[in-house]
């Protein structure tokens, strides 16, 4: 069976499988959730919805089953979309069933790219081309205010054990109370809930790069490998060791839309002696 793939960018995460049934978990993010050959379920405060795809807004419990094939991709909060997202998927509930959006030749592309092995030009571009059919009006958006945008990409850089507001609001030129209430005001999320995220991302990549449970947790401030543990399950909805299985899921951590893997855990490492 074709191994699982997690790739990673700086404004998203690409998840493909060609089956999924996964936990229950929640990420401060808007994700995007499409069916390969056929539809999946969403269960959400005890309500399954079956569909092509769905949009979940942040911070929101659910599990999903796909065993057709499963295309997911969360965006980061600074992403242009994620603001109008959050006020649509607001204004109609926790979970948007947008798969009526989706035509039969971009579904065909969507269940190749689950099946077929892609670069990652190749699987930056489909994202970019199911958003725009999506959401046709992205391309008009204003991206979000750009000294929040600064500070997002500094925690996203830095990753520190905690965030220190002073500094924050001294690199955003505005005061802690005053950068607190932007932050969350644009990306819907709070900077503790940002910086989590982040390093929920970053120990992903690490898993990927044979970095151990034990270094990992260091590495992003927890206090213990079970502590990382926990949250990892419950932002993945799989556990560091499923993920660091080549055999299972190909990892790969993209420089940009047009490079290739930074790194990648795309072939086996082969045995020593």
């Amino acid at each position: 069976m074709t191994p699982a793939t997690l790739r990673f960018w700086t404004d998203r995460f690409i998840w493909t499988s060609p089956v999924h049934v996964g936990g229950e978990t929640s990420r401060p993010a808007i994700a995007i959730l499409v069916g390969g050959w056929g539809d999946l379920a969403v269960t959400q405060a005890g309500v399954a919805r079956k569909g092509r795809a769905f949009v979940i807004a942040p911070n929101v419990r659910r599990s999903v089953a796909a065993e057709q094939g499963f295309y997911s991709f969360n965006l980061d909060p600074v992403h242009r979309l994620c603001r109008c997202l959050r006020q649509e998927c607001l204004a109609s509930g926790p979970v948007l069933d947008v798969g009526e959006r989706l035509g039969p030749e971009m579904r065909r592309e969507i269940a190749e790219a689950i099946a077929k092995p892609q670069d990652c030009a190749q699987a930056h571009t489909l994202s970019e081309r199911i958003l725009e059919a999506l959401f046709p009006a992205a391309a008009a958006l204003e991206p979000v205010d750009g000294r929040i945008a600064t500070v997002a990409a500094w925690l996203r850089e830095h990753l520190p054990t905690r965030p220190h507001l002073p500094e924050l609001a001294a690199l955003a030129g505005l005061s802690p109370s005053r950068l607190t209430h932007l932050f969350t005001r644009e990306l819907g999320v709070s900077i503790k809930s940002y910086l989590l995220a982040m390093k929920m991302r970053k120990a992903a990549e690490l898993f990927g790069a044979d970095r151990s449970l034990t270094e990992v947790a260091y590495a992003m401030g927890f206090a213990d490998s079970a502590h990382l543990t926990r949250a990892f399950k419950s932002y993945f909805s799989v556990t560091p060791s499923l993920l660091a299985n080549r055999q299972i899921v190909r990892l790969e951590v993209c420089g940009g839309p047009d490079t290739q893997p930074l790194h990648s855990s795309r072939e086996p490492t082969p045995p020593v002696g």
